[in-house]
């Protein structure tokens, strides 16, 4: 049985690769700008409502890094037990790569004054893709 990903599934893998090369390079680049207190986490407004030390810029990328390698772990599985939902995992490290981009663009720009809150489009890209992946999935893929 052939399990190689199709081209479309390279894509979705490529853009993951992407997203988090953007994410720990953006990281890197804007570092010293930080102060030493960073937003780590936001409430439902949006707004900062716990900070930390400004090394906590590091936790995001690389805990999320470690959510897609454990996408790329069950990505053969995906393709050699169910060949047609093989972009899955692919899809949800895209999704892990660009919320992960997304939120620590935000974290940098709260921590430097250059915005208040995570923003709406923020919440957007967070809910809108397991929203739309659920109804994808509600009414087009085949049913057992």
């Amino acid at each position: 049985m052939n399990i190689a990903p199709s081209t479309p599934v390279l894509l979705l893998w490529c853009l993951a690769a992407v997203a988090f090369v953007l994410t720990f390079v953006l990281v890197a680049t804007r570092y010293g700008d930080l102060p030493e207190e960073i937003p780590i986490h936001f409430g439902i407004t949006g707004k900062a409502d716990n900070w930390g030390g400004r090394i906590l810029i590091w936790l995001l990328p690389f805990s999320m890094l470690l959510m897609a390698v454990l996408m790329i772990a069950i990505a053969p599985m995906a393709a050699r037990d169910q060949p047609e939902y093989r972009w899955i995992p692919a899809a949800m490290a895209l999704y892990i790569g660009v919320i992960t981009l997304t939120i620590t663009g935000r974290m940098i720009a709260v921590a430097t004054g250059r915005a208040k809150t995570l923003g709406w489009y923020t919440f957007a890209i967070i809910l809108v893709p397991p929203l739309a992946l659920t109804l994808y999935a509600l009414w087009f893929l085949p049913r057992p």
